[in-house]
Protein backbone atom coordinates (compact mmCIF):
# COMPACT_ATOMS: atom_id res chain seq x y z
CA UNK A 1 0.00 0.00 0.00
CA UNK A 2 1.35 3.43 -0.89
CA UNK A 3 2.04 5.82 1.98
CA UNK A 4 -0.54 8.44 0.86
CA UNK A 5 -3.27 5.80 0.59
CA UNK A 6 -2.22 4.41 3.98
CA UNK A 7 -2.39 7.89 5.58
CA UNK A 8 -5.94 8.42 4.34
CA UNK A 9 -7.03 4.92 5.36
CA UNK A 10 -5.48 5.01 8.86
CA UNK A 11 -6.75 8.53 9.58
CA UNK A 12 -10.30 7.51 8.67
CA UNK A 13 -10.02 4.30 10.72
CA UNK A 14 -8.66 6.11 13.80
CA UNK A 15 -11.46 8.70 13.65
CA UNK A 16 -14.11 5.96 13.58
CA UNK A 17 -12.51 4.13 16.52
CA UNK A 18 -12.11 7.31 18.59
CA UNK A 19 -15.83 8.10 18.16
CA UNK A 20 -16.89 4.69 19.49
CA UNK A 21 -14.24 3.90 22.10
CA UNK A 22 -12.21 5.65 24.81
CA UNK A 23 -9.10 5.39 22.67
CA UNK A 24 -6.84 8.15 21.38
CA UNK A 25 -4.25 7.80 18.62
CA UNK A 26 -1.28 10.18 18.61
CA UNK A 27 1.22 10.29 15.74
CA UNK A 28 4.87 10.01 16.79
CA UNK A 29 7.90 11.38 14.95
CA UNK A 30 9.96 8.73 13.17
CA UNK A 31 12.67 8.66 10.54
CA UNK A 32 11.14 5.83 8.52
CA UNK A 33 7.55 4.58 8.32
CA UNK A 34 4.69 5.69 10.56
CA UNK A 35 4.35 5.30 14.32
CA UNK A 36 1.30 6.00 16.46
CA UNK A 37 0.73 5.80 20.20
CA UNK A 38 -2.57 4.19 21.12
CA UNK A 39 -3.75 5.46 24.51
CA UNK A 40 -6.75 3.93 26.28
CA UNK A 41 -8.48 4.49 29.59
CA UNK A 42 -10.69 1.54 30.45
CA UNK A 43 -13.17 0.95 33.25
CA UNK A 44 -11.50 -2.45 33.76
CA UNK A 45 -8.08 -1.04 34.66
CA UNK A 46 -7.09 1.79 36.99
CA UNK A 47 -4.17 2.88 34.80
CA UNK A 48 -4.06 4.03 31.20
CA UNK A 49 -2.87 1.51 28.64
CA UNK A 50 -0.35 2.45 25.93
CA UNK A 51 0.50 0.54 22.77
CA UNK A 52 2.98 1.60 20.07
CA UNK A 53 1.80 0.93 16.53
CA UNK A 54 4.63 0.84 13.96
CA UNK A 55 4.07 0.63 10.21
CA UNK A 56 6.89 0.22 7.68
CA UNK A 57 6.88 0.98 3.95
CA UNK A 58 10.41 -0.23 3.18
CA UNK A 59 10.10 -3.73 1.78
CA UNK A 60 7.31 -6.08 0.81
CA UNK A 61 6.78 -9.01 3.15
CA UNK A 62 7.65 -12.31 1.47
CA UNK A 63 6.00 -14.65 3.98
CA UNK A 64 3.46 -12.78 6.13
CA UNK A 65 2.71 -14.60 9.38
CA UNK A 66 -0.83 -14.58 10.73
CA UNK A 67 -1.13 -14.52 14.52
CA UNK A 68 -3.35 -13.36 17.35
CA UNK A 69 -2.41 -11.20 20.31
CA UNK A 70 -1.82 -13.26 23.45
CA UNK A 71 -2.30 -11.60 26.82
CA UNK A 72 -2.89 -12.52 30.45
CA UNK A 73 -5.73 -9.98 30.60
CA UNK A 74 -9.30 -11.29 30.30
CA UNK A 75 -9.62 -10.01 26.73
CA UNK A 76 -10.73 -12.05 23.74
CA UNK A 77 -9.15 -11.16 20.39
CA UNK A 78 -10.99 -12.40 17.33
CA UNK A 79 -8.92 -10.65 14.66
CA UNK A 80 -5.60 -11.68 13.20
CA UNK A 81 -2.49 -9.53 12.92
CA UNK A 82 -0.19 -9.99 9.95
CA UNK A 83 3.47 -9.66 10.86
CA UNK A 84 6.94 -10.74 9.78
CA UNK A 85 7.93 -14.38 10.22
CA UNK A 86 10.99 -15.18 12.39
CA UNK A 87 12.94 -16.07 9.23
CA UNK A 88 12.13 -12.70 7.65
CA UNK A 89 13.01 -10.76 10.83
CA UNK A 90 16.40 -12.50 10.87
CA UNK A 91 16.96 -11.67 7.18
CA UNK A 92 16.09 -8.03 7.86
CA UNK A 93 18.56 -7.85 10.76
CA UNK A 94 21.34 -9.40 8.65
CA UNK A 95 20.59 -6.96 5.81
CA UNK A 96 20.77 -4.04 8.28
CA UNK A 97 24.16 -5.22 9.56
CA UNK A 98 25.55 -5.47 6.03
CA UNK A 99 24.45 -2.00 4.94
Amino acid sequence: MEEKIFDKFISNLFQKIEKKETIIFKPRKTLIGKTFLLKSKSALFSNETYINLDFSFREKIIEPKKSIIKTSYPILFTSYIYNLSKKEILAEKIRALLT
